[in-house]
């Protein structure tokens, strides 16, 4: 009888599991919103720093999707955006970049994005590492582009480790 229903219906979750889920579904505006307000604060930051030669996020004025983004996202801008560290691309760049996540003790490197925890990723050899430079380019990505993923962190906290984390190159 069992099998009838789970194959009817699927599996149940636990009571335990449930509770989750709704203290989560419940919690997901103001965590939404605080990770929001966190990423532009860093990128707003990281847009004045002079190791940083470009950002890419929507919630800066000078980017080219800002009026969209303030048109269709009245309640905040994205919480994962790009940067790119100065320097040419040459043969040091991964190292440059290899320098700036290895130093980061708030900001974890991980593959996924959109967490409670504040993330870093390299997309040239983590999630775009399968494209070629030309590849890589038309889609805004070059070797010195980092990904960052705000968390619910104090924005001051990762604002010092960003800043310690550029002060290694």
């Amino acid at each position: 009888m069992k099998t009838k229903y789970v194959h009817d219906l699927g599996p149940s979750l636990s009571p335990f599991n449930a509770w989750q889920i709704l203290q989560g579904i419940e919690t997901l505006d103001l965590r939404v919103s605080r990770q929001s307000a966190t990423a532009l604060t860093l990128a707003q930051h990281l847009a004045q720093h002079p190791k940083v030669t470009a950002v890419y996020h929507p919630g800066l004025p000078d980017n080219r999707w800002h009026a969209l983004a303030t048109r269709y996202l009245p309640r905040g801008v994205p919480s994962v955006f790009s940067f790119d560290l100065e320097g040419a691309e040459d043969a040091d760049t991964q190292t440059r970049v290899a320098q700036v996540i290895d130093a980061l003790e708030v900001v974890r490197l991980v593959a996924n994005i959109g967490d409670a925890r504040s993330l870093v990723s390299h997309p040239a050899s983590m999630t775009h590492s399968h494209l070629n430079a030309a590849q890589r380019a038309s889609a805004g990505i070059s070797l010195k582009t980092i990904r960052l993923s705000a968390g619910l962190e104090d924005p001051a906290d990762l604002i010092a480790d960003l800043d310690r984390a550029l002060a290694r190159i």
